[in-house]
């Protein structure tokens, strides 16, 4: 038997958030961290790929200088070349916001380019740059290196939770179920929740 994906607790998404939130992670630059702080939440409350979202345009993210209230995955970056439509949660939309009014430019928006760039709008963030950025995120926030697929693991177990499997293989982009199946597993939050309502 697999063993279960490795998840954020309930806890840890708490600790991280808030730190997220406070001012100790506002030191330094803004935009860089605006653009740190959308990426984890992206990660987090989308389950994409960490490819995927390194090929996300400005126009994924906004529409008439507004956040999207869902993201359609374009067919060429997704990993399966499928097209998939993502809603994006408020916190998500927010921090795609203040992307929009704080860091995103004229040019940029004009331009469409990458929404999470590595110094200007035609060249993306690469999956290991992405992958540094999560793992500094969560060595300082919760004292445990993070990787992106670690959130996608999170993402798809707390979405199992409240929602069914033919779901969670839909926003995942699993083109088989057998793939979404390892979300089945409890974790540690559902063995105590389950205990919890003897």
């Amino acid at each position: 038997m697999s063993k279960p994906p490795k998840t954020l607790s309930q806890s840890q998404i708490d600790g991280t958030l808030a730190w997220l939130d406070s001012e100790i992670f506002y030191v330094g630059n803004k935009s860089k961290t605006l653009r740190n702080k959308c990426l984890f939440l992206l990660l987090l409350d989308t389950g994409l790929r960490v490819q995927e979202i390194s090929l996300l345009k400005i126009s994924d993210l906004s529409l008439y200088s507004a956040p999207k209230t869902a993201l359609r995955l374009r067919s060429a970056i997704a990993k399966n070349h499928k097209e998939r439509i993502i809603p994006l949660c408020p916190r998500a939309q927010l921090a795609v916001g203040a992307l929009l009014t704080e860091v995103w430019t004229s040019a940029a928006l004009l331009s469409d380019g990458y929404a999470f760039d590595a110094g200007d709008y035609n060249r993306h963030l690469t999956a290991r740059q992405i992958e540094r950025i999560i793992k500094t995120i969560g060595e300082k926030a919760i004292g445990l290196p993070v990787h992106p697929h670690m959130l996608r693991h999170t993402f798809a177990s707390r979405l199992l939770r409240v929602s069914n499997i033919r779901i969670v293989q839909q926003v995942l982009g699993h083109s088989s179920i057998t793939s979404t199946q390892i979300y089945t597993h409890p974790n540690g939050d559902d063995l105590s929740e389950a205990i919890n309502k003897l």
